[in-house]
C-alpha cells in the first residue's frame, strides 16, 4: 500500500526523455514527511493507445489514498476517463490534477471531469505535503491552500499560499525514473520562469500566479553540486536542462550562464546537454558565449521562432522581430548546435501572405526539412492574454473548452481551408508517415553532428556524414516549400481538393522520402563503422 502514487505518461518519445522531474521533485517533498509514495510510469505510441482499464487496475493494487496526475491539454481527456475508470473501481480515493493547465482552469477542469478531485494551483511543492496530510489525517481541505476541489457540489477555490519555492531545496534527489528505466540522460532545473511575455504561453505564468518574480535561479554552485551528483551517482553524461528560458533576464543572467559553462569546462566534465532560449537574447555580440556554450557540452536548443510576419510576432507578444529571430538562429547553427524552434504556422487571424512568409523564414533559418513545423496550430491557453483578446473579439468557436484549444475561428477563408488540409488535427489532414520519420531522423542526426563537431579531431569520416545530412536536408526541404507554396495557390483560387490531392501525391512522394532516410542510415553505419576503434566514444554519442 502507497500513502501517495503519481501517474505519468509520455507518448511517443525517446527512452531518454522520459524522466518526469517534476513528479520526482514532490516525491522528495512527501517522503521526506514520511508519506509512502510511488511514480507509476508508462509510454505509449499515442495517448489515445492508453490502456485505461489495466492503469486503472495497477493503480487500485497500490491502494492509495491519493492520485496525483500531471494534465496537459493534449491528453486531458484521457486523464478524465482514468480518473472515472478509477473511481469506478474505489471512489473513496482522491484524485487530484498539477500543471499549467490545472493552475489556470482549475474550476474549468473540476467542471469538466467530476471524477477529480482537486486541482493544484502553481507550484506544487508548497502544496501537495498539506494535501496528502490533509487526506491522510481526514482534515477538512478548507485550509489546505493553493488548491481548487471539490465540496459536494460546489467547487471551492483556497487562498494561495504567500511562500516562494527555493529551488535550492530540490538538488540530489533521488531519481528513481533514472535507475528504473537504465536512462543515460537526466533532466536539471536550474531556474523557473521567463522574461519573456509571450501571450499564448501559460507555464510561465504558472510561476507567478502567486505574485512572484517571473523569474528565479539556483546558484552556479547549487548547479555544478548537482551535475556533479547525477554522475556521480547515477552515471549520467546527458542532460536536458529544462529552464523555460536558461540564459535568465539580461546580463546578471548570462553571467550565470558564463560562470556555469566555465566550471563544467574547468572541471573537464565532458558532458552533453540541452536547453530553451529565447530568439531576443542573443545577437552578433553574444557569440562568444554561444561558443563557450558548445564548448561546455550544448549540442541542442529549442528556440520559439513563432512566425515569420512581424504584426503576427506582435500578436504573440514576442519581444525579437523577425529578422532578430532569424538572426539569433543562424548564430547557432553556425556553431554547429542543433537547433528546434517552435513556430505557430496557423492562427485566427492567418492570412495567405502570412503563410508564405513563414515558409521564407523557415528556410531561411534551415528548419524548412521539417515538415510538422507547416502543421503546427495556434493551442489556445487558459490564464493567457491571447484567450482574453480572443474572448474580447467573438473568435472563440462555441466548441471551445479545455478539452478542445483549437476552438477558435480563423477570419480569412482561404486559411481556413489550407488549415484543414495540412494543419495538425485538421478535417482532412492526412501526411504519410514516413514524412515524420524522416524528420525525426534528421534531429538526431542534427543532435549527432553537434556531438561530434565539439571534438572533431577525434572522429574518422565525419565530413562525409555532414555532408549527407545536408545534402538531404537541402532537397527535402526544397520538396517541402514548393508543395507549401503551390498548396498556398490553390487556397489563393480554386481551393480545389481533387487538385490538392494530386499535389500531395507529387510531392510527398513515399518513395523519394524513403530513400533520403536510407541514405542518412546508411551514412550514420558507415560513420559508426569508421570509428569502431573508438569505441568508448561512439557509445557516448548514443
Amino acid at each position: 500500500m502507497s500513502d501517495v502514487v503519481f501517474f505519468a505518461v509520455n507518448e511517443n518519445i525517446n527512452n531518454h526523455d522520459c524522466e518526469n522531474l517534476g513528479f520526482e521533485i514532490l516525491k522528495d517533498r512527501l517522503v521526506k514527511r514520511d508519506i509512502s509514495t510511488v511514480i507509476y510510469h508508462i509510454q505509449v505510441d499515442k495517448f489515445e493507445n492508453m490502456d485505461i482499464e489495466k492503469i486503472a487496475k495497477k493503480i487500485i493494487e497500490l491502494n492509495p489514498h491519493m492520485v496525483g496526475m500531471a494534465i496537459t491539454y493534449r491528453d486531458v481527456k484521457l486523464h478524465c476517463k482514468l480518473a472515472e475508470k478509477i473511481k469506478s473501481k474505489n471512489p473513496h480515493i482522491h484524485i487530484t490534477a498539477g500543471g499549467a493547465l490545472a493552475s489556470h482552469a482549475s474550476v474549468e477542469l473540476l467542471s469538466h471531469c467530476k471524477y477529480i478531485d482537486s486541482a493544484i494551483i502553481g507550484e506544487g511543492e508548497l502544496i501537495i505535503a498539506n494535501l496528502a496530510n490533509s487526506l491522510l489525517q481526514n482534515r477538512d481541505l478548507n485550509r489546505c491552500q493553493g488548491i481548487a476541489w471539490r465540496n459536494e457540489n460546489k467547487i471551492i477555490t483556497n487562498d494561495l499560499p504567500k511562500e516562494v519555492v527555493q529551488l535550492n531545496e530540490n538538488i540530489c534527489i533521488e531519481r528513481e525514473m533514472i535507475s528504473n528505466n537504465d536512462l543515460r540522460w537526466a533532466r536539471i532545473e536550474t531556474g523557473r520562469g521567463c522574461a519573456g511575455r509571450c501571450t499564448f504561453c501559460a507555464e510561465s505564468r504558472t510561476y507567478t500566479i502567486n505574485g512572484h518574480k517571473s523569474w528565479r535561479s539556483k546558484s552556479p554552485d547549487m548547479v555544478m553540486k548537482e551535475i556533479s551528483y547525477l554522475i556521480n551517482t547515477y552515471n549520467i553524461k546527458a542532460f536536458g536542462i529544462t529552464d523555460n528560458a536558461f540564459e535568465g533576464v539580461g546580463e546578471e543572467g548570462k553571467k550565470r550562464l558564463r560562470e556555469i559553462c566555465q566550471r563544467i569546462i574547468q572541471a573537464n566534465l565532458n558532458i552533453y546537454f540541452t536547453a530553451l532560449f529565447r530568439a531576443d537574447s542573443f545577437n552578433e555580440k553574444d557569440y562568444d558565449l554561444i561558443l563557450l556554450l558548445k564548448k561546455a557540452g550544448l549540442v541542442n536548443v529549442f528556440i520559439g521562432a513563432e512566425s515569420g510576419y512581424e504584426q503576427t510576432m506582435r500578436i504573440f507578444g514576442k519581444r525579437a522581430t523577425v529578422s532578430q529571430t532569424q538572426k539569433a538562429i543562424n548564430l547557432f547553427t553556425k556553431a554547429k548546435i542543433a537547433v528546434l524552434v517552435g513556430f505557430i504556422m496557423f492562427q485566427p487571424y492567418s492570412s495567405l501572405e502570412e503563410s508564405r512568409a513563414n515558409v521564407i523564414l523557415l528556410d531561411k533559418i534551415k528548419q524548412a526539412h521539417r515538415f510538422s513545423l507547416y502543421q503546427h496550430r495556434l493551442m489556445l491557453f487558459h490564464g493567457t492574454p491571447l484567450l482574453e483578446k480572443l474572448t474580447r473579439e467573438g473568435l472563440l468557436s462555441d466548441d471551445f473548452s479545455i478539452m478542445n484549444p483549437y476552438g477558435y475561428k480563423i477570419k480569412d477563408t482561404a486559411s481556413k481551408w489550407l488549415v484543414e488540409r495540412i494543419g495538425e488535427y485538421g478535417t482532412f489532414t492526412k501526411i504519410p508517415k514516413e514524412v515524420y520519420v524522416l524528420q525525426n531522423y534528421c534531429e538526431f542526426i542534427a543532435t549527432l553532428i553537434a556531438k561530434i563537431s565539439k571534438d572533431k579531431k577525434i572522429w574518422t569520416s565525419s565530413e562525409k556524414l555532414f555532408s549527407d545530412y545536408e545534402e538531404v536536408r537541402e532537397s527535402i526541404s526544397e520538396i517541402y516549400i514548393n508543395f507549401l507554396n503551390e498548396a498556398i495557390d490553390i487556397a489563393a483560387t480554386s481551393k480545389s481538393d481533387m487538385q490538392f490531392e494530386l499535389l500531395k501525391k507529387e510531392k510527398l512522394d513515399i518513395k523519394l522520402i524513403s530513400r533520403k532516410l536510407q541514405l542518412l542510415q546508411g551514412s550514420v553505419m558507415r560513420f559508426i563503422a569508421s570509428n569502431r576503434t573508438n569505441k568508448e566514444n561512439v557509445n557516448s554519442l548514443f
